[in-house]
């Protein structure tokens, strides 16, 4: 790309960052992002707890059993005796 940046005058190198093109500035004077994909994201509805679908998580007994044998020693050892 032929652009130069808006600090220098150096021609910007094209990037990319998480699918969003980006140009760079070889001399590290910043960024230039095309504002389209974020105003597009931007209009997306947001979902918010209440909305979004509740997700069952199944937990085996085998993981179950295994959680409660490494914390047994702290779960149920016998309580301090007062005063020390």
């Amino acid at each position: 790309m032929n652009r130069d940046g808006p600090l220098c005058t150096g021609a910007l190198e094209v990037d990319t960052y998480k699918s969003f093109r980006v140009l760079r500035c070889p001399d590290g004077q910043g960024h230039l992002v095309a504002l389209g994909p974020y105003e597009a994201l931007r209009r997306l509805p947001s979902k918010t707890p209440a909305t979004m679908p509740r997700e069952r998580v199944t937990i085996s007994q085998t993981l179950k059993e295994s959680v409660l044998d490494a914390l047994a020693p702290i779960l149920f050892r016998p309580p301090l005796k007062w005063p020390l």
